[in-house]
């Protein structure tokens, strides 16, 4: 109860669990329809007909709201990160597939691509992150997390080869910085031509 009590979501009050109250209430209608089942006055009927609504209810509201906090929002802002991933692929391959010499030939362009692809990383992994139920995720479409692990890596080396020290320079980044954007498409299934 410890741990309970310490990560609560609400006022003390609250701190009993809402299951445990669940099964009390539902146990309780139980015992009465099946210890005085010819017993029962209509008033009584109706009285335990209307609790049984509303702790249905209020039952689908918990499920809801606790699925769509820990997983659907979650899974949405991820989605919206790999959207902008997309668009960055897209946007910024002129700068990714031209390696440049730093600092003798740094534009603008090139240093918002080089932030931009380093910032989608860390916005990817801290989306997956916040997603609880991940293995659920998967099967409701989400990469799978070592897809994701390696799509980071990836966008991390694009903006990591988008310039190169001076008097090192090397054809064979361009073409690693290409194959690095397809990796992504891929693990992330992005369709869009690369």
């Amino acid at each position: 109860m410890a741990w309970y009590r310490r990560n609560r979501l609400g006022p003390r009050w609250l701190d009993v669990p809402v299951w445990w109250l669940w099964a009390v209430a539902v146990t309780a209608v139980i015992v009465l329809v099946v210890l005085a089942p010819g017993t029962m006055s209509e008033a009584l009927k109706i009285v335990l007909t209307a609790a049984l609504t509303l702790a249905g209810g209020i039952l689908v509201l918990t499920v809801s709201q606790t699925a769509q906090k820990f997983l659907f929002e979650p899974l949405h802002e991820q989605a919206t990160v790999i959207g902008e991933i997309a668009f960055a692929l897209v946007r910024w391959a002129r700068v990714y597939t031209n390696p440049r010499e730093h600092p003798r030939e740094q534009t603008d362009e090139a240093d918002r691509a080089c932030e931009g692809f380093r910032d989608l990383a860390a916005r990817l992994a801290a989306t997956t992150h916040g997603v609880r139920w991940y293995r659920w995720a998967t099967k409701l479409g989400a990469p799978p997390i070592d897809d994701v692990v390696e799509a980071m890596h990836h966008l991390i080396l694009i903006s990591n080869n988008i310039y190169y020290p001076p008097g090192s320079a090397d054809p064979k980044r361009a073409e690693d910085n290409l194959q690095a954007a397809r990796a992504i498409r891929m693990l992330l299934a992005i369709m869009i031509p690369i």
